[in-house]
């Protein structure tokens, strides 16, 4: 959700003819800070002496950039930046936040299930709408989910019990279906792999599925 303000702030118009203006993103309050920290971390680590934009300011542009449909150069305008510099900055938030969502894998999944002894785990398709272009070609109707009546992305996500994410599969095109997802990202392969403290057992219920780790021998052949 977008949220304008107009009351300090007065709108000026760049050389450039974009009208600059005060906009909000809600977020938590943890959010900023973490990817902030992390892009610290990250500048520290590959030795980075000067920025343009501090870690904080590079996390805001990272989360509008995500969280509203503007384009590069409309943020770019704002942030006082060049567009080829807010694609390079977007670029490396969003490389550092894929980095954090691949610590954990699959089989990490499983073991965890068990070692906390959880009845079942919660499978769900996340479709991520995304901001399109040339829509006369027809690369663009991969992207376009007729569930959704949008284009977008396929994400299949692993949850515990209590909804905490613990895994994300990488993205693919949002007409693709959530069965369909969850073989190519390995979910359903689950029920075949070698590891051998649990099996997996599937029950439906409309776009859901859980699937239930149980102690002991896999009955499925490896």
């Amino acid at each position: 959700m977008t949220v304008y303000e107009g009351t300090t702030f007065i709108p000026e118009l760049t050389v450039n003819g974009y009208a600059l203006f005060r906009a909000g993103v809600k977020v938590s309050a943890g959010t900023c800070g973490d990817l902030a920290a992390s892009l610290r971390r990250r500048h520290e680590r590959n030795r980075v002496r000067w920025r343009l934009l501090s870690p904080l300011a590079q996390a805001v542009l990272v989360i509008a950039f995500i969280r509203t449909g503007l384009t590069y150069a409309e943020l770019a305008a704002g942030f006082g930046i060049s567009e080829s510099t807010c694609w390079r900055a977007v670029a490396e938030g969003i490389r550092v936040l894929a980095d954090r969502g691949r610590r954990i894998s699959l089989r990490d999944v499983a073991r965890l299930a068990v070692k906390m002894g959880w009845e079942y785990v919660i499978v769900d398709g996340v479709h991520v709408p995304t901001v399109t272009f040339g829509r006369k070609t027809g690369g663009q109707k991969a992207f376009y989910s007729g569930k959704h009546k949008r284009h977008g992305l396929n994400v299949q996500t692993v949850c515990s019990p209590d909804g905490e994410l613990l895994w994300a599969s990488a993205p693919l095109p949002g007409a693709t279906v959530d069965i369909t997802a969850a073989r190519k990202a390995g979910i359903a392969g689950m029920r075949r792999s070698p590891v051998r403290c649990a099996h997996w057992a599937t029950t439906r219920s409309s776009s859901k599925a859980a699937w239930a780790p149980r102690t002991g021998p896999l009955p499925w052949p490896a």
